[in-house]
């Protein structure tokens, strides 16, 4: 059985050994910091969650207890407990949310849009669309769609629940999140 790989040796001069030896090297140094890279994003992973479970349980747990959002250290740091509400709007709950948001005093804050689909075949159709819609003859694939923005939402459930509101957080899969912060 014949071995596949050709020796070329006798093709590369001196100067080509020189720069093929430094290739070789930086191929493994590559090879040695592509290592030390994924060590130190999973050393990095697990010192993020280290870090998540002291500032998300382990300091707002201890806060609650002795009933403190705030509190200087004897070593001056300053530890604030702060808690932000987090949702995930499922596809399934939307419409029912985005009725719930309308009958609650956000109606206006829904974008309502529609989405008409033309086929490839229909592009001169399309271009006197754009120009006159009102005057349409053909039956159209239209879509309507209602929405808000994320930020917009998120606002609105925080806002109603300062003003002790009572808001279905199950049904915008919103759950609220406390965080400690540390500072000088």
């Amino acid at each position: 059985m014949r071995d596949s790989a050709h020796d070329y040796s006798e093709f590369v001069n001196e100067t080509d050994d020189d720069k093929l030896a430094q290739l070789s090297r930086m191929a493994l140094e590559q090879q040695t910091r592509e290592a030390e890279v994924a060590r130190l994003e999973a050393e990095l992973a697990q010192a993020n969650v280290a870090l998540d479970n002291i500032a998300e349980s382990g300091i707002p747990a201890l806060m609650d207890e002795v009933g403190m959002q705030e509190f200087r250290t004897k070593d001056g740091l300053q530890i604030k407990v702060s808690e932000k509400l987090f949702y995930s709007l499922s596809k399934e709950k939307k419409d029912a949310a985005l009725k719930w948001v309308d009958e609650n005093g956000g109606g206006d804050l829904l974008r309502r849009s529609f989405e008409i689909l033309f086929t490839k075949d229909q592009e001169v159709w399309a271009s006197k669309f754009e120009r006159d819609c009102k005057q349409r003859k053909k039956p159209l694939n239209i879509t309507r769609q209602q929405a808000i923005a994320p930020a917009t939402l998120k606002k609105f459930l925080t806002d109603l629940m300062t003003d002790g509101d009572d808001v279905p957080l199950e049904l915008f899969g919103a759950f609220h999140r406390k965080r400690a912060k540390i500072s000088t």
